[in-house]
């Protein structure tokens, strides 16, 4: 019976000890003992981060990190739906982090975080900085 690992995390040892409390399995100490040597390295997989700050186990199921926190879009006009697509249009810029994005426009693509820029397009991070033709 396999149950999905969703909603809360879903540990070797607690799925486990449910499978104990629900009767569908007899306590074995050498199964024990194998359990807790895999929780052990699942919380050694989910423990340990990679440079893009996800962890193996947020990769195994699909999870991912925001790649924008705290979003701060400035412009000479704005329109867009609620949470779905911005547009920013003329001498825009947008802030996050250590990432600034300087252009003349831009979509903000809420669902999926994607930025498309158009014109003069100069994108900038902590101290280094990448100028981009006209579009």
């Amino acid at each position: 019976m396999n149950l999905p690992l969703t909603g809360r995390a879903r540990t070797p040892l607690a799925r486990y000890q449910a499978d104990l409390d629900a009767g569908r399995i007899s306590s074995d100490a050498a199964q024990a003992a194998a359990v807790a040597h895999l929780d052990r390295i699942f919380h050694e997989l989910a423990n340990s981060v990679d440079d893009g700050g996800s962890s193996f186990i947020d990769k195994l199921l699909g999870r991912r990190k925001a790649l924008w926190t705290g979003l701060y879009i400035d412009a000479d006009r704005m329109e867009g739906t609620v949470d779905k697509m911005i547009e920013a249009i003329g001498d825009v810029e947008v802030r996050s982090d250590d990432k600034l994005i300087v252009a003349k426009r831009i979509k903000y693509f809420q669902d999926t975080e994607e930025i498309v820029a158009e014109g003069g397009v100069r994108i900038e991070r902590i101290a280094e900085c990448v100028e981009v033709g006209t579009q």
